[in-house]
């Protein structure tokens, strides 16, 4: 990915929100000369190893499962808050452009056959986005219904072997620009700009006045 130093992002803490709100990952394999691509939830256990791993699952009937056992590598790409910034913003001449948060994690992924396991990674994805409902549903695997879906899906892991994130977030402008850009997205109705605004805000290093 083509990162100037200056939007190159390695804060850890600011790279895990981004795919704890944003799980839903674009996940890229290679297998010959064939590229394949799936969009899929996914959980991020930052803990696990050196540098973490992803939980994901597949329907069975997407193929591109299969070629999981057959590869070393993976890459799955999480997009964050984004918007369009307009040159009538700066105090400076300039053009329009776009901010954005991108993460590529790389890993080597496999795929979990055992039952009992399958079952775990399926309940923590769950749990997770279940976490914040007045009444969290929770799974039965056992019942007849549940069964023949955990029978229908494919879970893996991708062990992380690799982060790069860009956080192109207006660091190449001066400070007044900045906070114009910061201001202009937070005045916004679009939730997406004001979202973006609120990542600024954490990302460049200085104290926004509110």
């Amino acid at each position: 990915m083509y990162t100037p130093k200056e939007f190159k992002q390695d804060n850890g803490d600011l790279i895990f929100e981004l795919i704890d709100l944003f799980p839903l990952g674009l996940l890229i394999t290679t297998s010959e000369s064939k590229v394949s691509l799936s969009h899929l939830p996914f959980l991020f256990e930052r803990e696990y190893a050196q540098q973490g791993r992803l939980l994901g699952h597949f329907a069975k009937a997407n193929p591109q499962w299969r070629e999981l056992e057959d590869i070393d590598e993976a890459i799955v790409v999480f997009s964050g808050p984004n918007s369009y910034v307009s040159p009538s913003w700066y105090h400076l001449e300039s053009v329009p452009t776009w901010n954005y948060s991108v993460v590529h994690i790389y890993g080597k992924p496999t795929i979990i056959h055992d039952r009992g396991e399958k079952r775990a990674v399926l309940d923590k994805l769950t749990d997770r986005h279940e976490s914040s409902s007045i009444e969290p549903w929770r799974s039965d695997f056992d019942s007849p219904t549940q069964s023949k879906m955990l029978e229908a899906v494919v879970a893996f892991e991708i062990v992380v072997t690799k982060v790069e994130a860009k956080f192109k977030l207006s660091q190449n402008k001066d400070e007044i620009d900045q906070l114009n850009v910061i201001n202009h997205l937070a005045a916004s109705p679009s939730t997406r700009s004001q979202e973006t605004s609120l990542l600024m805000k954490k990302a460049l290093p200085f104290s926004v006045p509110e």
